[in-house]
């Protein structure tokens, strides 16, 4: 699940009754799936919190955009919070020295977590065969600040959720770009997740080539620094740290077979040993009407040192690479 809003305290400062400044001070992030309707806000920093009266996911696709909405109850007083909003409902006297008076306020604030599409639809059609969904040129911005611009396709010879895809240029929030990645979507316009291995085209830096499984990057990015190349180990959106990290020994990035289907081979050194991962993306196959489909796909293989191989799509088998933590 994904941040709902963040409990902020802040510390107020007052010269003899003028206000000098205000500073964040401590904060702490509220998941969506802790909250629950008629219970306390969970992890406010004192004693009697705030009670959840409700809460609505809000609705974001072609036809309308309604945000999110949370409702507390707070001292005999209802607050209700869309994305973006931040309300004190409470503050304390800490001390005062010099003059000088300090208060901490206690304040909510809530963010956005869905994914905002602008665009073409097609609606469901039995007889003309259509399905429902994003379809055409189209846009997201996504709350964390990356956007996609691309074409989304509906393939009828694939009446799954691998008919729901996009393919276009995906801009983080740092300015980071890729030129062609490959978005899954769903007939609701709700989800768009990038799948697959992509070209990162970094603003400062060398380029790198970065697997994204369901929206999260993971497995082993390679950076393709002129000079030496060098990789960082990601799992569910979030770096790996390790208390020796794997070493880089040699790669092969192959393309050959076409812009959209790369393998990344490596060779990794753990302590002592080394290891043979192979990390692909995308995948083709042919439908009952002899049509080529391409679909978003990842898939990671690691060779152990004894000549085992464990494979998975998202690049958890990584985590059978030990013996750099011995």
């Amino acid at each position: 699940m994904a941040t709902i809003c963040y409990n902020n305290l802040y510390q107020s400062f007052s010269d003899r009754g003028a206000f000098v400044q205000k500073q964040p001070w401590q904060t702490s992030a509220v998941d969506e799936a802790e909250l629950r309707v008629g219970e306390r806000l969970p992890h406010w920093p004192s004693y009697i919190a705030p009670v959840v009266k409700r809460y609505d996911p809000g609705m974001s696709n072609f036809l309308q955009y309604i945000p999110a909405t949370l409702e507390l109850e707070y001292e005999g007083k209802t607050i209700t919070l869309h994305p973006g909003d931040e309300v004190k409902l409470d503050s304390s006297f800490f001390n005062a020295e010099h003059g000088v008076e300090c208060y901490i306020l206690k304040c909510v604030k809530m963010v956005n977590t869905r994914p905002v599409y602008t665009g073409g639809w097609q609606l469901e059609d039995v007889i003309l065969q259509r399905l429902r969904g994003p379809m055409g040129r189209g846009q997201v911005r996504y709350p964390n600040g990356d956007f996609f611009e691309g074409d989304f396709s509906l393939s009828y010879q694939s009446i799954d959720s691998q008919a729901y895809t996009a393919c276009g240029r995906y801009i983080f929030a740092d300015g980071s770009v890729i030129e062609r990645a490959w978005v899954n979507t769903n007939p609701n316009g709700t989800c768009f997740d990038m799948q697959g291995l992509s070209r990162i085209k970094h603003p400062s830096g060398p380029d790198s080539i970065a697997m994204f499984c369901k929206g999260q990057r993971c497995g082993i990015e390679l950076f393709l620094d002129e000079q030496k190349p060098y990789i960082r180990e990601w799992c569910a959106d979030k770096p790996v740290e390790r208390k020796r990290p794997l070493e880089l020994v040699e790669y092969d990035l192959d393309d050959s077979r076409a812009e959209d289907l790369l393998t990344l081979t490596l060779t990794l050194r753990g302590g002592d040993a080394l290891y043979r991962v192979v990390q692909r993306g995308g995948r083709i196959y042919q439908n009952h009407y002899d049509h080529y489909i391409y679909r978003p796909h990842t898939e990671v293989s690691v060779t152990l040192p004894d000549g085992d191989t464990l494979q998975d799509d998202c690049g958890e088998v990584l985590k059978q690479i030990i013996k750099t933590d011995s």
